[in-house]
């Protein structure tokens, strides 16, 4: 696996939808690190930044929080690629998980939150997209679809 466009081996915990198909659209989870040295953590927004344009993302201990769950949206232009946005309503229009311009395509790039910034359909904003595949152990990859990644 090429390691500057991998973001994330994850699982997608339960909340509110079972999954059936790969269809993410409009359905919230939790999203679970599946590395060992994890141990269970779920990717979270820094509670201290929340609203602001580039709000750190983070792994966190799973408290049940808004700012803990994500809603995954069609984006479009292309099968398995979503908008991720946060589901806190402290979180205001700078909800949208993205891969930092300053950082792409680097080891340990930079994912925060953002206010939308373009429809990715006009290739504008393609780096608030996200490429999602289901692995064969049932877990999930999400990826950066922004070609730079």
């Amino acid at each position: 696996m090429n390691t500057t466009k991998a973001l994330l081996l994850l699982s997608l915990l339960f909340l509110n939808y079972s999954l059936i198909s790969q269809n993410l659209d409009g359905k919230i989870f939790a999203i679970q690190n599946n590395g060992a040295k994890a141990e269970g953590k779920i990717m979270a927004v820094d509670f201290n930044n929340l609203g602001k344009n580039g709000a750190k993302v983070q792994l966190w201990e799973n408290k049940g929080s808004l700012h803990q769950t994500w809603k995954f949206e069609s984006a479009g232009n292309g099968p398995n690629r979503y908008y991720i946005i946060n589901q806190s309503p402290q979180a205001g229009k700078h909800k949208y998980l993205q891969a930092a311009w300053t950082t792409l395509g680097q080891d340990g790039g930079t994912v925060q939150l953002w206010a939308f910034n373009g429809d990715s359909n006009a290739g504008y904003g393609d780096n608030q997209v996200w490429q999602v595949s289901k692995n064969k152990d049932g877990t999930y990859s999400i990826i950066s679809a922004h070609p730079k990644s």
